[in-house]
C-alpha cells in the first residue's frame, strides 16, 4: 500500500512538473516578474506616454530599443513584455556611454492613431530576432538589420558610428535647412569644424545640432542690412552674432505643403567667450527658457554665403619625348 502511494505521488509530481514547464514555455512568468528584473540600463517605455515617446524617437538622444508583443507562440518572433534578449542587454551595456536602452510594445495601438502600431508606422520586419530599433540624430528610427541584430558585435558595429556625436558643417543653404529647420535646437557658429569646444558641446548636448559654417562663411539674417534700416536694441543683441541658438517656435504654424518655407525660429544670439564652460551656460539657459520668457526674437532662417573654391588649374601637358631639331 505504501509503495502504491509513493508511486502515485511520484506520478502527480511528474505531471505537475510537466504542467509547470509547459506553462513556463507557453505563458512564461508574469510581466511584473520580468519588469522587476530589468537592468538599470534599460527603461520600460509606455506606448501611451506620447510625450516621452516623441522625446525618445526624435529628440536626438541615441536610444537602442527592443520591441515586444504579447506572449510567445509558434511563429511569434517578438518576446513577451519586459523579457529582454541577452544580445540586446549586452549591447546596451557595452555602449552605455553612448546610448540609452529601452523596451516597449511595438504591436500596441498608438493612442493618436488607433489604426496603426509602431510596427506598421516604421515598417518593421517582425521575423528579425531580436527586433531592435535605433533612434538618434532626430531622424526617423531605423530597425537594426537582421545580419547585425544576431550578435553583440554586429549590433555595436552598426549602432556605434551612428551614435557618435557629430559636428555638422553647413556650406550651403540646403545644409542650413536640413540641420536647423527641424524639431531639434541648432547651435549655429563660425568656429572651425575641428574645434574641440564644438566636439565637447556635441557630446554633452545630444538634443542639439551643433553646426558650423566655417570661419570664411557669412550669414545674412535679413534684418538691419538694408541702407538706413536700424535694429531695436533688444534685436541688435541677437542678429549678426558669431554664435546663435535657433529653436523651434511652438506658436509658429507648420508648413502645410512640401517644399514650403520653414516656420520662423526663436533666435538667441551670443557674442561672449567661445570656451566650453561659457557656451555650456549659454546653451543651458537658452534650452530652459520659455518662448515668451524673453531672451529670444523670432526670425527666418539665415541665408548662407561661402566663398567659391578656387578652380584648380589644369596641369600643363608634358611632352611625350625629346625632339631633335637637327
Amino acid at each position: 500500500m505504501g509503495c502504491c502511494k509513493t508511486f502515485c505521488s511520484a506520478i502527480v509530481v511528474a505531471l505537475l512538473a510537466m504542467f509547470a514547464h509547459q506553462m513556463y514555455t507557453v505563458v512564461g512568468m508574469p510581466a511584473w516578474w520580468w519588469e522587476a528584473r530589468l537592468p538599470d540600463t534599460v527603461e520600460a517605455l509606455d506606448i501611451t506616454d506620447t510625450a516621452r515617446l516623441k522625446h525618445v524617437f526624435f529628440s536626438g538622444e541615441p536610444w537602442l530599443l527592443q520591441c515586444y508583443s504579447g506572449l510567445p507562440y509558434p511563429g511569434q518572433h517578438l518576446p513577451a513584455p519586459f523579457r529582454l534578449n541577452p544580445t540586446f542587454v549586452e549591447s546596451v551595456k557595452s555602449m552605455s556611454s553612448l546610448v540609452k536602452g529601452g523596451t516597449l510594445d511595438c504591436e500596441a495601438k498608438l493612442p493618436n492613431n488607433p489604426n496603426k502600431t509602431l510596427v506598421s508606422k516604421f515598417g518593421l520586419v517582425r521575423r528579425t530576432q531580436p527586433l531592435l530599433l535605433y533612434a538618434g540624430g532626430g531622424d526617423r528610427p531605423k530597425q537594426v538589420p537582421a545580419a547585425s541584430a544576431s550578435s553583440v558585435y554586429g549590433v555595436t558595429a552598426w549602432v556605434k558610428p551612428k551614435a557618435e556625436p557629430k559636428v555638422r558643417v553647413a556650406r550651403s543653404q540646403k545644409a542650413v535647412l536640413a540641420y536647423c529647420a527641424g524639431r531639434r535646437a541648432c547651435l549655429l557658429t563660425k568656429l572651425p569644424a575641428d574645434s574641440v569646444v564644438l566636439e565637447q558641446l556635441a557630446r554633452k548636448y545630444r538634443t542639439v545640432e551643433v553646426v558650423t559654417i566655417g570661419t570664411d562663411g557669412t550669414l545674412s539674417w535679413g534684418r538691419g542690412e538694408e541702407v538706413g534700416e536700424t535694429l531695436e536694441p533688444e534685436e541688435a543683441v541677437h542678429f549678426g552674432q558669431p554664435i546663435s541658438l535657433l529653436r523651434a517656435d511652438p506658436e509658429a504654424p507648420r508648413p502645410t505643403r512640401k517644399g514650403a518655407r520653414p516656420a520662423p525660429r526663436l533666435l538667441r544670439g551670443y557674442d561672449g567667450a567661445d570656451d566650453f564652460p561659457s557656451l555650456s551656460r549659454f546653451l543651458e539657459k537658452g534650452l530652459e527658457a520659455t518662448a515668451d520668457g524673453g531672451g529670444f526674437v523670432r526670425s527666418e532662417l539665415p541665408n548662407i554665403k561661402v566663398p567659391d573654391k578656387p578652380k584648380r588649374q589644369p596641369k600643363p601637358a608634358t611632352g611625350g619625348g625629346a625632339t631633335n631639331d637637327n
